[in-house]
């Protein structure tokens, strides 16, 4: 006699314990995972399903001891950053049970955050709140709401480059990718370390991130990312400076140039990454417009980065 087919009823199973991840039934969910892991103990898929049910059906408690609104909000995301660096370390092949509790994890933080909003007002809610709350809901793909949040922080954050990039991020999955690409390309000039490269989903920076962050620290990959993106024609639009930003970034020029013949080793890539991005900046900036503040940023350019241009020049063809 052949052996019974479990694969229906498996697939049942399945999607009970995915509804109940979804709902924050976790308990219910790890049970059922572990009745399937004692059919197949080497089925990735249950693995997963059961790590993750139980990683947060052990922490229940914990969040429903945190006072409901931004305390609960704050705790949730807490506990989710925790979670998404313990499941970076084993490499899940299947993401789908992770998509089911990013959306019931943040998307519960993001109500407690608004329940915050109601008894309080915007007043009730401190500006790392506004910032969490805005992670949330671009993590569950909220980006309309995101970018509303966005605009009332600017009253708290108004030079943050970590805002420049959300906003960049969420401009392009409302539509506007070039206006995204020129928001992104400036907040790098802002502030290349205030990107979170695990936050960016938008193309072609994404594809970007992933073909150079293994090749640099965390640091260096950051510093090194803009050069790599203006150096590859990812970004083509740059912003309308005025005339004042243009000196502004000449003199800065000026500084760094100082800094890096002092030959001060550890902080050279630095200067050098800063004063590429400054420089092709006034180039983007000042074509058509300014011959002498072009052809003096163009030399420049060439003397610290050597084919710089050339390689800009050939990036598309």
């Amino acid at each position: 006699m052949n052996p019974p087919d479990l694969s229906f009823h498996n697939a049942r199973e399945i999607e009970e314990a995915s509804e109940y991840l979804k709902e924050g039934e976790f308990e219910k969910a790890k049970t059922i995972f572990s009745n399937l892991l004692d059919k197949e103990p080497e089925n990735p898929d249950f693995i997963s399903g059961f790590f993750i049910s139980g990683y947060w059906d052990n922490r229940i408690e914990l969040i429903f001891n945190s006072k409901e609104g931004k305390d609960r909000a704050s705790r949730l995301v807490q506990l989710f950053d925790e979670f998404e660096k313990e499941v970076s370390q084993r490499n899940f092949s299947n993401k789908t049970f992770l998509s089911f509790v990013t959306e019931c994890v943040l998307g519960e933080a993001s109500s407690q955050f608004r329940k915050a909003y109601q008894r309080e007002g915007m007043i009730g809610l401190e500006p790392n709140h506004l910032i969490q709350l805005v992670r949330c809901l671009m993590k569950i793909g909220d980006y309309t709401n995101a970018k509303e949040i966005l605009e009332y922080s600017k009253n708290f954050h108004k030079s943050s480059g970590e805002i420049r990039f959300f906003e960049a991020e969420c401009i392009y999955h409302l539509g506007d990718h070039r206006q995204s690409r020129v928001l992104y390309r400036d907040a790098m000039l802002l502030d290349p370390l205030a990107i979170r490269p695990e936050m960016v989903n938008s193309e072609p920076l994404h594809s970007a991130i992933l073909s150079i962050s293994k090749e640099y620290s965390e640091i260096d990959f950051k510093e090194y990312l803009p050069v790599y993106c203006l150096e590859k024609n990812i970004f083509t639009e740059v912003k309308n400076y005025s005339d004042v930003e243009i000196q502004n970034f000449i003199k800065e020029i000026s500084r760094l140039e100082e800094s890096f013949n002092s030959k001060i080793e550890k902080y050279s890539f630095k200067i050098r990454c800063r004063m590429i991005q400054l420089l092709v900046t006034i180039l983007d900036s000042s074509f058509k417009k300014n011959l002498g503040v072009y052809e003096e940023a163009k030399h420049r350019l060439e003397c610290i980065e050597p084919g710089f241009l050339e390689r800009r020049n050939n990036a598309n063809s």
